[in-house]
């Protein structure tokens, strides 16, 4: 098997429960076979206190966090500080209005995609999770094949340096 699986963590961050639930069952359902655990948080920082304890590879982020809590960060914040935090990880945005400047600025923080809520949502979000999937899968196959080239060069100089020996060695015998 060329590619193995890894368990990869997923956080889904959004003040209306209801959609929490609808979120994580719709992508249970549409990631059967694939290694993932959903976490659920109502609020940005509720999210903050679990990430580096679980280090998420993808979160789904709601824009708007404060329905609940108006003192709440929004998404924007709440994604400066993941990707402060932890990097390599992949947010995709989520907001309930189709908002161009909210748009660029989420990808000028550093957004992996930007769905607005509508009737296809869901679709959309599953769709951006397998190109996610995909991007991490050939990712993990360069890291493996970069590895093994890596092993290759070291048994190559050895081999080098050894046959250098038995010839310096050689040399010497024959004078």
């Amino acid at each position: 098997m060329l590619f193995k699986k890894k368990h990869i963590h997923i956080f889904i961050v959004d003040d209306n429960k209801t959609y929490l639930l609808a979120l994580k069952s719709s992508i249970e359902t549409a990631f059967l076979n694939t290694q993932i655990t959903i976490h659920s948080f109502e609020t940005g920082e509720a999210c903050m206190n679990k990430l580096n304890i679980i280090n998420p590879k993808i979160v789904i982020l709601d824009y708007l966090l404060n329905s609940k809590i108006s003192e709440a960060a929004n998404g924007l914040k709440i994604m400066e500080w993941i990707l402060k935090e932890c990097p390599e990880t992949n947010i995709i945005l989520l907001t309930n209005e189709d908002n161009i400047e909210v748009a660029i600025k989420s990808f000028k923080y550093g957004a992996y995609d930007y769905i607005v809520k509508n009737e296809s949502q869901f679709m959309k979000i599953n769709n951006s999770l397998m190109k996610l999937f995909n991007i991490m899968r050939a990712n993990s196959e360069v890291n493996r094949f970069k590895n093994v080239n890596r092993t290759l060069l070291y048994f190559l100089v050895i081999q080098i340096i050894a046959i250098i020996a038995v010839l310096s060695l050689t040399n010497s015998c024959i004078k």
